[in-house]
């Protein structure tokens, strides 16, 4: 299995678990999608790791979604994508 569909499994998992609500769940899921469609053609079109980039859309908003807040959500986000990516196994 490609190390995208372990990471987009593993962070429904984590939505499906956190955000009880299916409509909202269903709109976050689509706006992590859509945001790593859109670093993947960036990365293509500069020269750079499309997976790297792909990986890094789905997780850039997981941790504010788990808290339902957006404070200071890039540092925690950040420490929360490593924890994530550690726990993976590739």
């Amino acid at each position: 299995m490609s190390r995208i569909i372990i990471l987009q499994t593993t962070i429904h998992q984590i939505l499906n678990q956190s955000v009880p609500d299916p409509e909202k769940r269903a709109v976050r899921i689509a706006h992590l999608h859509g945001v790593a469609l859109a670093a993947v053609m960036l990365a293509k079109r500069r020269g750079e790791d499309a997976e790297l980039a792909a990986m890094a859309g789905l997780l850039h908003d997981v941790y504010a979604y788990i808290q339902d807040s957006y404070e200071d959500h890039a540092h925690q986000g950040a420490d929360y994508a490593r924890t994530v990516l550690q726990n993976l196994e590739f």
